[in-house]
């Protein structure tokens, strides 16, 4: 039943990118997440990291949501010769009305610059405050050469962002209903692997991968791979031409924290990596 009900939701979606349906038809709200126990409240916490990765050797600005950073006197991280500036703690104010709820009460800013030598394929955050350390917080690290920025407007198919094998493309789901499309020049025969990482990393996203033929016609769809929300396609690609990548969220949702990196590489026997949880 989910397989139906997931493939269904993809040709709506289609149909949506080719102007013949809003959005409307197919939206979903969910709430995020459960309440959180007063233990675990009254703890300070990394939720997420925007954006989600960095590149070796470049001084990136990060911005760290949670709870109870609003006193971070420094972050530190588990990568020797990385250098990190805090510059900034703000505390948020309540939700009003109208906006959705949040389970974040605060932000800081930083700088970080890992060495340019850097090999690993993670780096991890902790914020140091009074009320104790964060638990370590994981963020993707990606070569600059590999690395491509998502771009608007993307929204559908003859607006798609042109890409290629082996990037990772950083974006991120803006706004409700918002959907990321992608082309890709593919060839017969051709094995794909289209991975996305988000929810594994903090974001809030439930991704929901799509690919299409160059007639719009669905081959493969994904919503929530191994154990975790994130999305995973395999794909063998029957025919040369352009093919197209749609990523969305699963419910409709969509911020500026709900950022994502979506890889396309080519096939291995490889499952996704552990899911980084905060120790």
């Amino acid at each position: 039943m989910m397989c139906q009900l997931t493939f269904r939701r993809a040709l709506l979606v289609m149909f949506a990118l080719l102007g013949w349906l809003h959005c409307d038809a197919i939206n979903g709200h969910f709430a995020l997440g459960q309440d959180k126990q007063p233990d675990e409240a009254a703890k300070p916490a990394i939720h997420g990291a925007v954006p989600l990765g960095l590149s070796p050797g470049v001084l990136t600005k990060v911005t760290l949501h949670g709870d109870k950073l609003d006193r971070t006197s420094k972050v530190t991280t588990n990568v020797a010769g990385a250098t990190v500036t805090l510059r900034s703690t703000t505390a948020l104010p309540p939700p009003g009305k109208k906006e959705p709820k949040r389970s974040d009460d605060s932000k800081i800013e930083i700088e970080l610059t890992l060495p340019a030598d850097f090999l690993g394929e993670t780096v991890e955050l902790t914020a140091v405050t009074p009320a104790g350390e964060t638990p370590p917080r994981a963020m993707r690290v990606v070569a600059k050469d590999r690395l491509v920025e998502e771009r608007e407007p993307n929204d559908g198919f003859r607006q798609a962002q042109k890409i290629q094998r082996d990037q990772t493309i950083a974006g991120a789901i803006q706004n409700a209903r918002d959907v990321d499309v992608f082309a890709y020049q593919g060839r017969v025969g051709e094995k794909l692997r289209c991975e996305v990482f988000a929810a594994r990393f903090g974001s809030p996203l439930d991704s929901l991968l799509t690919i299409y033929d160059a007639d719009t016609h669905v081959i493969g769809v994904n919503d929530d791979a191994a154990d975790t929300t994130d999305s995973q396609l395999r794909v063998t690609l029957p025919a040369d031409g352009v093919y197209y990548l749609t990523l969305m969220d699963a419910h409709d949702h969509g911020s500026a924290d709900h950022v994502y990196q979506l890889t396309v590489t080519a096939e291995a026997a490889a499952a996704l990596p552990e899911k980084p949880t905060s120790r």
